[in-house]
C-alpha cells in the first residue's frame, strides 16, 4: 500500500462529505502532502474526469494493474462509483459521503459484486 493511503486506510473521516471520487484522486495524486486536502472533499464527476485527464490517465481495455482506477458507470456513462488499484486485486476505496463509510483497502471482488449492475471503466496512466 502506498504510504500515503496507509494514513487513511480502514480509518473514519471526522465529517461527512468526502467521496469516492476525492479518495481516488488523492490515490493517484503525484504530491500528496500539497494535495492531501482532496481526500476531504466531495468531488463532482467532471472534476474527477479532468483530474485524472490532468493526472494523464485515461481509459483502457487492458487486465487490471497496479495503480489503475477503476470506475463503475450506469448506463449514461455517469460514474457512480470509482476505486483505486493497489496491486493483487485489491482496491483504497470510500463507500459513501458520510462520516460512517470509512476509507477502506478491499477485495476487487467485494466491488465487483457490490456495484454489479454498473459497466467498469478502467483508466491507466499513459506511459509517454
Amino acid at each position: 500500500t502506498p504510504a500515503h493511503l496507509k494514513k487513511y486506510a480502514n480509518t473514519f473521516s471526522t465529517e461527512s462529505g468526502a467521496n469516492c471520487l476525492a479518495a481516488t484522486l488523492y490515490a493517484i495524486s503525484t504530491h500528496p502532502i500539497q494535495q492531501e486536502w482532496i481526500v476531504h472533499e466531495w468531488i463532482h464527476q467532471q472534476t474527477f474526469l479532468e483530474g485524472l485527464k490532468n493526472a494523464e490517465y485515461a481509459p483502457i481495455d487492458d487486465a487490471l494493474q497496479e495503480g489503475d482506477v477503476v470506475t463503475w458507470v450506469n448506463e449514461e456513462g455517469v460514474i457512480q462509483h470509482a476505486a483505486y488499484h493497489i496491486g493483487d486485486h485489491i482496491l483504497f476505496n470510500k463507500n459513501g459521503q458520510t462520516f460512517f463509510n470509512p476509507w477502506k483497502i478491499v477485495n476487487y471482488d467485494e466491488l465487483k459484486e457490490q456495484w454489479k449492475r454498473y459497466s467498469v471503466r478502467t483508466y491507466r496512466k499513459l506511459d509517454w
